[in-house]
């Protein structure tokens, strides 16, 4: 019979080292790496819906998840013509293509003007005309009104802001992949906002260091090696 003699104290410590590396290494893996949006390789990724809400400030903003694929991974269709279209206005190669992020803006708002009496030349003769301004940060307004027709010039101005970030829905939850956008004009919405990103496959194969405690037979015993370790399940 083999009797195995080892102290406390050094199972205590290889326990505690163990435990270690395997919290650092499951933190390391979700951190890094957020939730791809399918489930499962081969089935279709539908087209995200976003939400519209309004911040603590007043500001709108609008949240979309964003789709992450690797290049095996099939798209709806609407991701796939808006890659292609991306990729054919750039000259881009497919494996060049990392991201997009397609949006659209709607401005809508009521100002009132003060309309002033003029007069405007045209070949050397005077003519009544009706002329206005209007100006704040987002728009500037200059027209003239003549007989029954206006002329109208016009200049909008405005701010978007785009962030992406990683949350979870519960604490037990992946990390997934977010884009926030927001403009700084109360009266503008951001609409059919959309992001897909391409991502690589991860590598089935890689040399790593590792370090821990061994038994050779009769005692734990710290150690530190090197190894090739091939890929069999990726979470």
């Amino acid at each position: 019979m083999i009797t195995i003699k080892f102290s406390w104290y050094k199972l205590l410590i290889a326990v505690v080292l163990i435990t270690a590396i395997v919290v650092c290494t499951f933190r390391a893996c979700n951190h890094t790496q957020p939730a791809l949006t399918s489930s499962a390789p081969g089935k279709v990724i539908p087209k995200q819906i976003p939400i519209t809400y309004k911040g603590k400030s007043g500001t709108v903003h609008t949240e979309i998840k964003v789709v992450q694929a690797e290049h095996d991974v099939w798209l709806e269709e609407y991701y796939q013509h808006l890659l292609k279209e991306a990729r054919d206005s750039l000259k881009l190669k497919e494996a060049e293509l990392k991201e997009v992020v397609a949006a659209s803006v709607h401005t809508s708002g009521s100002v009132k003007i003060s309309i002033k009496r003029d007069t405007v030349r045209v070949h050397d003769t005077l003519y009544p005309a009706q002329v206005f301004k209007y100006q704040n940060k987002f728009i500037n307004l200059v027209g003239r009104i003549e007989n029954d027709s206006m002329d109208l010039g016009y200049k909008t101005f405005d701010s978007l802001t785009f962030v992406t970030y990683t949350k979870k829905k519960n604490w037990f939850a992946k990390k997934e992949l977010y884009l926030n956008a927001f403009s700084m004009n109360p009266n503008a919405s951001i609409k059919g906002l959309q992001s897909v990103k391409i991502t690589a496959p991860a590598p089935k194969w890689a040399v790593g260091i590792t370090a821990g405690y061994y038994f050779n037979g009769q005692v734990f015993v710290p150690g530190v090696g090197i190894g090739i370790t091939k890929t069999l399940i990726r979470w």
